[in-house]
């Protein structure tokens, strides 16, 4: 369930997640991350914990 509502907030512009203070911060590099997924389709498989992105070297974070 958590995995499917945090996929489609990423997807809706001014989601509640972006109002709530500290929360608003971690979305905001949720977000980030899951768009570069949708640039490299073959990176950032996870949708809020990147630990398994990171161990099988598919992590991608463009800023960086």
């Amino acid at each position: 369930w958590l995995h499917n509502y945090l996929h489609d907030a990423f997807h809706i512009n001014n989601h509640i997640l972006t109002k709530i203070p500290f929360v608003n911060t971690i979305f905001a590099k949720w977000v980030k991350l899951h768009f570069n997924h949708h640039v490299n389709m073959q990176t950032n498989f996870s949708i809020f914990n990147f630990h398994w992105d990171r161990l099988f070297k598919s992590y991608n974070d463009i800023n960086t």
